[in-house]
């Protein structure tokens, strides 16, 4: 399988919110994303996420409609249904109450006011 980067600008700027790519090696199914508001990373998918979402690969504005993971949408916004950049996300940086250096997850507030999990 071909690694393909699939790019995603911002609705409010026009700069690019995230790339995102889709691996398989072996049994493991995952996603990669860079330049997103949150960094670059990986997250494992179950098998049919993955084939679901690969499919989908050739139609951008379909397949981030299903971009949310339980670890967050990482740039975005639920509720608006657009991508937005770091630069226009305010981002909150949230730490576990009983260890104040424990990362719990980052929350996103986009340009018209909604509040989503970015990563956890």
């Amino acid at each position: 399988m071909q690694q393909k980067w699939i790019d995603y600008h911002c609705a409010r700027c026009g700069e690019k919110s995230a790339s995102i790519s889709f691996e398989q090696v072996g049994e493991t199914y995952g996603m990669s994303h860079r330049d997103s508001p949150v960094g670059d990373g990986w997250e494992a998918l179950s098998k049919e996420n993955f084939e679901k979402m690969y499919a989908m690969r050739d139609d951008p504005e379909a397949l981030i409609r299903q971009l949310k993971t339980p670890q967050g949408n990482k740039f975005f916004c639920d509720h608006c249904q657009l991508p937005y950049c770091k630069k226009c996300w305010r981002i909150q940086v949230i730490y576990a109450d009983d260890h104040p250096c424990w990362y719990e997850k980052q929350l996103g507030t986009c340009p018209q006011g909604h509040t989503v999990k970015l990563d956890d």
